[in-house]
């Protein structure tokens, strides 16, 4: 009889990703297979760059609700 836990991962929000330090070195490859590791300042940046983007595009579309 197994047990099965069923989960979905999330995106970070904006806060979440300026309060994230970035990992001194890149992750070795037994991190990346486990799925989690503490990401790079290069990734950090991208992810950042497309949570300020998901936030621009959020006040845009609850702004056009009011109108």
């Amino acid at each position: 009889n197994a047990n099965y836990i069923w989960g979905r991962w999330r995106s970070a929000t904006l806060s979440e990703l300026i309060g994230t330090w970035p990992a001194r070195s890149a992750p070795k490859a037994d991190k990346r297979s486990r799925g989690w590791w503490q990401p790079t300042l290069p990734e950090l940046r991208v992810a950042r760059r497309n949570a300020r983007s998901m936030e621009r595009r959020k006040q845009t579309r609850d702004l056009s609700k009011v109108c």
